[in-house]
């Protein structure tokens, strides 16, 4: 037992390492800029680690481990009880378990406290492996929905014929199903000890609170007596390729290819991250002009995995026609496998390593992104590898890059896939997995993070540090200034155009222009943009919410913001809108519809929407079918898109959200860019009419499709400013929304049936016109059952409303939930938009907090009998039903 907190091993860019006596390593974090505070608590067990007959055994126990100790019985309830934004997860190398908490001792203490409890202590019960088990085999269900994700897991396996990585972390049906309390009990108490855990704790937190309860809980954990063995398995050099060919139904082929790759840990790593980006960038990436500029496919990605033994990269393209499938795979292989120095020049290598260092600049922005980053570099080995790993970047050269692609993009190294002898043997030969200790001793990073200032997040102090302001007349801006961590700044642009008649007809054309604006301007192509935005450290992204918006999302660094803004007035004031470009855009709208049609998901709340919106064809409000918005977006033509946006766009109405640590001169950049760009026509909002849901009961067939889904929508004349709107929204969270609503308790933990299941509230800021959405994933032949189930649950909450217990437990975690929120600048960024056009403030939100704490259960059970009672309600199901 550790009696006094150790002394520092080591301190890496503001991360510094301890061990206890008990073999527990600790990593301590301190951000004084955050709102929360992460914990997180790496085992180093994953699938790798299962035996013969144990697949998913770790998965399966990650789930167990939530079904409660003798002194947290119910471990979901404590955190949703202390307003935690919580998982875990599980992987080959590892498996993770972290909580993201408002900052307070209370919340740490606890946070550390229940991590310590059922690291020991978890029941373990086979009545709990019962509930549980369910509820794991509809998760595998959801996994064998989607023939992209069964031909990954089915190439891994190909790939790896004796190395468990071979084996898919979810396992498999039988081990799932068969799986012996008493195996895994022994697996737990074997892996799930201090000796073979990395603790995290980031953010916002006090180091001698925290040290003194990590002491108190975790130090009086004894050592184990046990040794752990390491595993020996290495998978023989591949001496030939191999090949897998996936039959199921599904909308679009897709050809994917994969070549085994060292460890994360080994020196190549680097080298093959930049080869990757060099690969796959869209647009610069060698294979995405080929396949995707060429027509062949529709998208595009590859996936390098970084794991503590060598590992895959990977790349999948979509046919954009099934018998182009084939020929894809040719080309793919042929151009991996045959890549030339030509291809792989300085300037391509010196773009892909600024992007992945934006990656990593990114996540260093975040306390709570840095902290779940450092357990995948811990599963590889240490946690130092991701600095390290980073700076190993910033050296790799053009010779580096070829040398990589020539040792193992070979034949001999190759797995294909398809979801439709060689006289002189060359095979590649993976290098063994480092000695870590050894490659890292004496590293100590490179780089310094500036730490970014103390602010409290309430919506009193929210809007005293919220500057708006009107420029050019028609630009509303709303601006925090606050030193971040990294001095980063967000921003959000939302332009208003349009009326009812000028945007009849136009939703498609309207989501083809979000994509196009951002594939170039008259003088920069769609590479040159994505070089200048890698230049600038900065991310942008367009996307349109609702019919007549546009809303434009940046990310960057201090003084670049300006010259973002200025690249981001030339894309939308300047658009290339390029045929080549318009053609690109349309395929991939097209195979993203395609695919719809066949995802039970997708299919179902789609047309839940349709029968929630009822409305006549001729109706700007009518959501035509999946079918019909192909055929519509067939027909359309550059010439008429391009039309549209002439007619339509422009800053009439515009409203800039910005938060970070920006210069004041901003607001000029804004000016100049936008101030004179004007809409040839006039912007009115389109009103959207109550109307009752259609009480229809509507079954979508999905063929070889395991996950079936079920849900239920109702339409109320309901707005956020209504007296009775907390009322609701309290209702909700109480029903379906928190992770302890009565839907997750009885689907879930209690009948075991679904993976997810829950309820969403919407509520507009203009008009009164709400809806309510009720949703749950289960098994295809549980369909029909959790639909009576879901109905049963709704039926007996408007009778009889919600309990004062719920309703007490309810306003405190949502308290806690929605402090954890307003920690969040991108959720502030959100908000800051929207109620610059309603004229809100912060203060709208502490009133709202208010009238929740004021609620009684009798204000509930009046709000459902006034808008839920009455109204019509529509039920969907999707899966492959047989009948």
């Amino acid at each position: 037992m550790t009696k006094t907190f150790p002394s520092p091993i080591r301190t890496v860019e503001g991360i510094t390492e301890y061990q206890l006596d008990n073999g527990l390593k600790v990593l301590l974090f301190p951000d004084t800029s955050a709102q929360n505070l992460t914990v997180n608590l790496t085992y180093l067990v994953g699938s790798r680690h299962e035996g013969r007959g144990e697949a998913g055994m770790a998965h399966l126990l990650e789930h167990l481990l939530f079904k409660g100790t003798p002194l947290y019985p119910n471990p979901k309830a404590a955190l949703e009880d202390h307003g935690a934004t919580y998982n875990a997860t599980t992987s080959f190398d590892r498996t993770n378990y972290f909580g993201t908490f408002s900052s307070t001792d209370e919340n740490l203490e606890f946070a550390l406290k229940l991590e310590a409890d059922r690291m020991v202590n978890s029941w373990i019960r086979q009545e709990d492996l019962d509930a549980e088990m369910t509820v794991v085999r509809n998760e595998f269900e959801m996994g064998e929905n989607n023939p992209l994700h069964v031909l990954h897991h089915q190439m891994f396996s190909a790939a790896y014929r004796w190395h468990n990585y071979g084996k898919a972390t979810i396992g498999n049906r039988s081990d799932i199903e068969r799986v012996a309390i008493k195996n895994l009990k022994a697996f737990y108490q074997h892996y799930y000890q201090p000796d073979n855990a990395v603790l995290i704790v980031a953010g916002n937190f006090k180091m001698a609170k925290a040290q003194e309860w990590i002491l108190q809980y975790f130090g009086s954990l004894p050592k184990p007596t046990r040794e752990l063995d390491k595993t020996y398995t290495e998978e023989p050099t591949q001496d030939g390729p191999r090949t897998v060919k996936l039959l199921r139904v599904g909308e679009l082929a897709e050809a994917a290819v994969a070549y085994h790759i060292p460890a994360a840990s080994h020196p190549d790593f680097a080298a093959i991250m930049v080869l990757s980006d060099v690969l796959s960038d869209e647009p610069s990436g060698l294979l995405y002009q080929s396949l995707v500029q060429s027509g062949l496919a529709s998208r595009l990605f590859e996936m390098h995995y970084a794991l503590k033994e060598p590992g895959l990269f990977m790349v999948f393209a979509r046919a954009t026609e099934d018998d182009k499938a084939a020929l894809i795979l040719d080309k793919m292989q042929d151009h991996l496998e045959n890549l030339s120095a030509a291809e792989l020049t300085v300037e391509r290598i010196e773009r892909a390593k600024a992007r992945i260092l934006l990656n990593f600049k990114t996540t260093l922005r975040s306390s709570t992104s840095l902290c779940l980053s450092l357990s995948e570099s811990i599963s590889q080995g240490d946690y130092r590898l991701f600095f390290f790993t980073r700076d190993q970047v910033k050296t790799i050269t053009v010779d580096d890059v070829l040398r990589v692609a020539t040792n193992y993009f070979i034949t001999s190294n190759r797995t294909s896939g398809l979801f439709m002898p060689i006289s002189e043997p060359k095979r590649a030969l993976i290098p063994s997995t480092p000695e870590v200790d050894s490659l890292l001793d004496g590293y100590s990073g490179s780089e310094e993070i500036h730490p970014g200032e103390e602010f409290l997040a309430t919506p009193e102090n929210i809007d005293a540090h919220t500057k708006r302001g009107v420029l050019a007349g028609t630009i509303k801006t709303a601006f925090i200034s606050k030193s971040t961590r990294a001095q980063g700044n967000l921003a959000k642009l939302i332009f208003r155009f349009g009326d009812e008649k000028t945007l009849l007809g136009k939703r498609n054309s309207l989501r083809l222009i979000r994509h196009w604006l951002r594939r170039g301007t008259k003088d920069l192509d769609f590479e040159q943009v994505q070089a200048r935005l890698n230049q600038l450290q900065s991310e942008l992204y367009f996307y349109t919410p609702y019919l007549g918006v546009l809303m434009v999302d940046i990310g960057s660094y201090l003084q670049p913001l300006q010259e973002v803004l200025a690249l981001t007035a030339d894309l939308v004031r300047n658009p290339r809108f390029s045929p080549e470009e318009f053609v690109l855009v349309q395929q991939r709208e097209l195979a993203n519809l395609k695919a719809a049609r066949s995802d039970p998901m997708q299919l179902a709340m789609h047309e839940l929407n349709r029968l929630k919106h009822p409305f006549e064809p001729t109706s700007i409000h009518y959501l035509p079918s999946i079918d019909e918005r192909i055929a519509q977006l067939k027909t359309l033509s550059w010439e008429e898109v391009r039309q549209d946006y002439q007619e339509l766009y422009g800053a009439n109405h515009l409203e800039a959200a910005i938060i970070g640590d920006f210069d004041p001169s901003v607001a000029s950049t804004l000016e100049a860019g936008f101030g004179t760009w004007k809409s040839p026509v006039d912007y009115n909002r389109i009103s959207i009419p109550y109307v009752p849901a259609l009480a229809e009961l509507r079954s979508l067939h999905t063929p070889d499709k395991q996950m079936a889904v079920v849900a239920m929508g109702a339409n109320l004349a309901l707005r956020d400013d209504d007296p009775h709107y907390p009322a609701l929204l309290m209702a909700n969270y109480i029903f379906g929304e928190s992770m302890k609503s009565r839907l997750v308790l009885r689907l879930r933990e209690q009948e075991g049936l679904s993976y997810g299941a829950g309820s969403t509230l919407n509520v507009s800021h203009y008009d009164s016109a709400a809806d309510l959405t009720l949703y749950a994933m289960c098994a295809t032949h549980k369909a029909d059952h959790a639909l009576k189930l879901m109905q049963e649950e709704y039926q007996r909450w408007l009778d009889a409303g919600v309990s004062a217990q719920e309703l007490s437990e309810g306003k405190q975690s949502y308290q806690l939930y929605f402090n954890n929120l307003l920690a969040n600048d991108g959720y502030l960024l959100d908000t800051l938009g929207y109620m610059m056009d309603v004229n809100r403030n912060f203060g709208f939100y502490a009133q709202l907090l208010k009238q929740i704490e004021q609620l009684k259960t009798e204000d509930i059970q009046k709000a459902l009998e006034i808008f839920l009672k009455p109204a019509t309600v529509a039920v969907v199901k999707a899966g492959d039903f047989k009948d």
